[in-house]
């Protein structure tokens, strides 16, 4: 709360801009934690201009912002959004909610491929499947093909 109240925000706000990427990693990381939480900061990022800066900062992806940048980038546009519909008022009020949709397509063309229409989607739609890299080795390909039967409660988290 003393962070909030002597103008914190504002400070990583200009660090989420700053030029060096690892700098913008770490206050856009600070920047979620703080909205996730104290929900007053959730508004102090409107009020102060950091949610229109990094929702800004989209436009430049991926000719100028690094993919390790727009990870927290994303998070933190989640979390002040989140339970807070000025927020998600504001976001559409400015016209960002377009290339928050360009972007989310472009990362699920580049990181998903198109499985083959079955029979069994009669409404044309296309499922995107995670793509996989491919096995290192004949060991790891013939394992990762076998199928794991775990009955209930056999599973790492029981």
């Amino acid at each position: 709360a003393l962070f909030l109240r002597k103008h914190g925000v504002s400070v990583l706000r200009e660090c989420a801009l700053d030029y060096n990427a690892d700098i913008q990693v770490r206050a856009l990381q600070l920047l979620c934690m703080l909205a996730h939480a104290h929900p007053a900061c959730r508004h102090e990022l409107r009020d102060v201009g950091a949610l229109k800066a990094v929702l800004k900062t989209l436009q430049s992806f991926p000719a100028e912002m690094p993919l390790r940048v727009l990870d927290p980038t994303l998070d933190l546009i989640c979390h002040a959004v989140t339970a807070t519909p000025r927020n998600q008022a504001y976001v559409r009020e400015i016209g960002a909610l377009p290339a928050l949709v360009d972007l989310l397509v472009y990362l699920a063309e580049a990181c998903c491929v198109p499985r083959a229409r079955a029979a069994a989607e009669p409404n044309g739609q296309i499922v995107l499947e995670p793509r996989r890299p491919p096995p290192i080795c004949t060991q790891l390909a013939e394992a990762s093909a076998q199928q794991v039967n775990l009955a209930a409660g056999e599973g790492a988290d029981a």
